[in-house]
């Protein structure tokens, strides 16, 4: 695997506020590379006014075909060409970073891509079983589950298997001190060490 240039974690707004923000500076300057954040605002359903984060319950698979998701993959999608023009790099050069919803979005994103990414971080994540829709590259996907997770159902939390059914490469980290809104020091280092 070649070495990733560029760190890419979508957030949502209040990212300030996110306890995790620091140790995700953190990662991207263990691993020697660029860091950029963004809020990936996700389209809400009208009646909740504005824009929200998404939530997987809340969505039927009909609206996913109307465009509310894919709009916010075009948005993803249009900020990190933004990022690869000003620094004159590849989309393989990139790591796309999430945690929660913002995960699965980095997952949804790079696998319905035509031009595959260099990995994906997944941090307390989950998939969908039907992501398989459209996948049109397999990028390398690192996966934190946080032990003490009272978030994730044990569901979502093995929904990365279909992933794997599909010959999608996951490398699974279990971590005993984070939970699904704190990551912790010993979690960051277990990530590094898979890029070495």
């Amino acid at each position: 695997m070649t070495k990733p240039k560029l760190l890419i974690f979508l957030h949502w707004f209040w990212f300030d506020k996110d306890n995790n923000k620091e140790s995700i500076q953190q990662l991207a300057d263990w691993l020697w590379v660029e860091y950029f954040s963004f809020n990936a605002l996700f389209d809400s359903q009208r009646e909740r006014g504005g824009y929200s984060r998404f939530w997987m319950d809340k969505i039927t698979k009909k609206s996913i075909y109307d465009n509310k998701i894919h709009k916010s993959i075009d948005y993803i999608d249009f900020t990190i060409n933004k990022q690869l023009e000003k620094r004159n790099l590849k989309r393989e050069d990139i790591i796309l970073c999430g945690r929660s919803q913002w995960a699965f979005m980095s997952i949804y994103t790079w696998l319905t891509n035509n031009k595959k990414c260099h990995s994906i971080i997944s941090l307390c994540g989950f998939a969908r079983e039907w992501i398989e829709i459209n996948i049109k590259s397999k990028p390398e996907i690192i996966r934190l589950e946080a032990k003490n997770d009272t978030v994730l159902s044990q569901e979502r939390k093995e929904s990365y298997k279909k992933l794997q059914q599909d010959w999608i490469e996951v490398n699974y980290i279990l971590d005993t001190k984070s939970d699904h809104d704190n990551i912790s020091q010993e979690a960051i280092k277990k990530i590094i060490n898979t890029y070495k």
